[in-house]
């Protein structure tokens, strides 16, 4: 009941208050957030349930959602475990479970970089901060005891064999500014737990954000791999996604599949 009221107030509360209002909720009822894995929220009426149906669709599935940091890959990646498991446990779903691997969890160090200036600084956001082989495990194990697994990192894509594990691949778009405005924002635990200067977000963070997409992710979108879609604002934006992302999982011709989303395209 708790978890229900704090998903209303996502859906009512004007955009710019989301946020705020609903971290505040989170931590005077002590309750996890929708934002983070541990949630298990059912939908609260027929529009939220997906209308395609999905015993047909292969099985384990792998699902990567990939995006700069702050660009709501967990808020996106937990709606859709919810709006998969709920599915799945609807008449002719076939029924089943869904776990989220996240990519965080298997950073293991900082590495040495040299900045565009020409200093050498530690830095946390580079592809050798993560044991990739650990996080390949964790997703081929995930898939053994699941029906469906949802693989979310900002470097999801760096390893090829993490690339080639997954089925439907979808990258959440965000803007320099706004990247930098979410990671640079005053700590909180909820919205942003580990917060940099801008002068780090500058020449660590998004150098290293630009060239997974040139090397990694870019080929993959033009190799018709990937689906790039606007990162989420306010709770509206993360139900279009799982709205799209359920339509791919289904195919084309299922009901409620609606036009195809008018994704950004990464430069």
């Amino acid at each position: 009941m708790v978890q229900t009221l704090l998903a209303a107030r996502m859906l009512l509360r004007p955009a710019a208050a989301e946020h705020a209002a609903f971290a505040s909720d989170s931590r005077q009822l002590c309750v996890a957030p929708l934002m983070t894995a541990s949630v298990s929220l059912p939908l609260e009426s027929a529009e939220d349930a997906p209308s395609a149906p999905m015993a047909s669709v292969a099985m384990p599935l792998a699902i990567g959602i990939t995006g700069a940091t702050r660009s709501g890959k967990g808020w996106a990646s937990t709606a859709l475990k919810v709006a998969l498991t709920n599915a799945f446990a609807l008449p002719g779903g076939g029924g089943g479970s869904v776990e989220v691997v996240g990519q965080d969890a298997y950073w293991q160090r900082p590495v040495t970089v040299t900045t565009a200036s020409g200093r050498e600084r530690p830095s946390e956001e580079e592809p050798d901060c993560t044991d990739h082989a650990s996080f390949l495990e964790a997703i081929r194990d995930a898939k053994q005891a699941h029906r469906a697994v949802i693989a979310e990192g900002f470097q999801l894509l760096h390893h090829e064999p993490v690339a080639a594990e997954l089925d439907h691949i979808f990258a959440l778009e965000i803007g320099f500014d706004e990247s930098k405005r979410r990671r640079t924002q005053e700590r909180d635990a909820l919205l942003n737990p580990n917060p940099m200067s801008a002068t780090d977000f500058d020449e660590l963070v998004w150098p290293a954000h630009q060239r997974y997409t040139r090397e990694r992710l870019s080929p993959l979108v033009a190799a018709g791999r990937v689906t790039v879609l606007p990162a989420p604002e306010n709770q509206a934006d993360v139900m279009e996604i799982v709205r799209v992302v359920m339509a791919a999982l289904a195919g084309p011709g299922h009901p409620g599949d609606g036009p195809p989303p008018q994704g950004t395209s990464l430069s």
